[in-house]
């Protein structure tokens, strides 16, 4: 992705909330920027799946989430 305008989707959010709730309530902007963070962190955690997938190939997400059963089964 180097090189790539758009940027990375998910770290995009944050920083588009944070400006755009600047001028909103409190409650509103909080629950803007807790929703920015959501997204971000989903992308995050995405993009170390794939990545570790690659490197480690018996990793499943379950099995770093402590999905205990998904692991067994």
């Amino acid at each position: 992705m180097v090189g790539d305008r758009r940027g990375v989707p998910g770290l995009r959010r944050p920083a588009l909330a944070g400006a755009v709730s600047a001028d909103l309530q409190a409650v509103a902007a909080a629950a803007l920027l807790v929703s920015a963070g959501a997204v971000e962190g989903a992308a995050l955690g995405w993009a170390q799946a794939w990545v570790m997938r690659r490197v480690l190939v018996p990793f499943t997400a379950a099995s770093v989430a402590g999905n205990h059963r998904a692991r067994s089964a």
